[in-house]
């Protein structure tokens, strides 16, 4: 049996995905590093333990092992040392709480007693959430309304635009990154003379003169290649990322969104005009836009009221996933019928996210003057 795709998937994602933080000029912060460091030892092993119920520990199961007790570990760090954001606290009409932890700000960032600390009460200029009690559900509805009333309607069809064109690509081939790579492990010897599609949809038969007793056999080991082309892909995106971090900074959020775009789409329509390995570098070009992710977030957090916000990157993020999904099922059969236009569609479909990035604002933020006879109301 071939490599499980998930194995790679899993891997791949987690080496290659960057996360970007919510903030008007997004720091990364990578998995890179610690991802490989876990991953390529466990999966350079070959061990095989059965188990009482049935099925053989592998390497491939103790990789998700590990990388699940990571993300516990992660949440709790974020349980312990990590606060609610005051803005929050305040747009709930929580003022006490919100007050508290810009104590704790206070004194970490200054090294003053909390005493020094002066101001009182907040006063937020944007709308609010309402104050009536509400149950789970009506408290759902309170927040999902407004992001579709004719005030947000505009910006929440923008966000999920843009959101389905950024999951819709990157994520969704990643799951088929392992069938991809060893498309190419199985054709290095023919890299040259044949176009992208032509390689991942060669036959895997076995030679023509030769009887072969079939056996279904486990074969969950990473091949040195295929670890090889995830790693640099994951380096790329890894050097990509501080990059856009770094453009962002002189050109904004909007123009890096669409200069990038339009490189990826153009990636994708010149992915088959190329007969060596080349090809596979202007494909990782072409889902590179998943590093747009934080910027997506990013506006879905600009965009909207406090107290909407979390919803609105929730149902942002929802709708780019499930298209995320409808699409690996649907790449599959699209690369045996038409795989060429199958691309071509893809840059467009890129280029597409590009241009609705257009009516997106630009990162340009007003200059409130400071009233002196309110220094103690924020």
């Amino acid at each position: 049996m071939p490599t499980p795709r998930s194995i790679l998937s899993l891997v791949s994602f987690s080496i290659s995905d960057p996360v970007v933080t919510l903030d008007s000029n997004p720091y990364p912060v990578f998995n890179f590093d610690t991802a490989t460091v876990v991953a390529l030892p466990i999966l350079k092993e070959s061990f095989s333990l059965p188990t009482f119920l049935g099925f053989d520990y592998r390497p491939w199961r103790l990789l998700a092992q590990t990388y699940g007790l990571m993300s516990g570990l992660n949440l709790l760090l974020l349980y312990v040392f990590i606060h609610e954001s005051p803005k929050f606290y305040i747009s709930r009409d929580k003022q006490k709480k919100g007050i508290d932890v810009l104590i704790k700000m206070f004194v970490v960032n200054s090294g003053k007693a909390a005493e020094n600390y002066t101001v009182k009460h907040i006063l937020l200029d944007e709308e609010v959430a309402s104050k009536r009690e509400q149950n789970f559900f009506q408290s759902i509805w309170a927040q999902t309304a407004p992001l579709l009333s004719k005030q947000h309607i505009r910006n929440t069809m923008l966000m999920f635009y843009t959101c389905i064109v950024v999951y819709s690509v990157g994520p969704s081939f990643v799951m088929w990154f392992p069938e991809i790579l060893n498309s190419y492990s199985n054709n290095m010897d023919r890299v040259n003379i044949l176009t992208f599609c032509e390689i991942i949809r060669a036959p895997k038969e076995p030679a023509v003169n030769m009887t072969t007793q079939l056996t279904e056999s486990c074969n969950d080991r990473v091949n040195d290649l295929a670890l090889l082309f995830i790693v640099a892909s994951g380096t790329y995106s890894l050097i990509l990322t501080a990059g856009l971090v770094m453009l962002t900074r002189f050109i904004g959020k909007k123009w890096t969104f669409i200069g990038l775009h339009v490189i990826c789409g153009l990636a994708g329509f010149l992915l088959n005009s190329f007969t060596n390995v080349s090809s596979i570098i202007l494909f990782i070009i072409m889902i590179s836009n998943v590093t747009c992710m934080g910027i997506t977030t990013t506006y879905a957090v600009e965009l909207f009221p406090t107290y909407l916000r979390a919803m609105a990157v929730c149902l942002t993020m929802m709708v780019g996933r499930t298209f995320s999904f409808i699409v690996i099922n649907a790449i599959a059969p699209l690369v045996k019928s038409n795989c060429v236009m199958l691309f071509h569609g893809f840059g467009i479909f890129i280029i597409s996210g590009g241009i609705a990035a257009w009516f997106l604002p630009n990162d340009k933020k007003e200059v409130i003057e400071e009233d002196p006879e309110k220094s103690d109301e924020i």
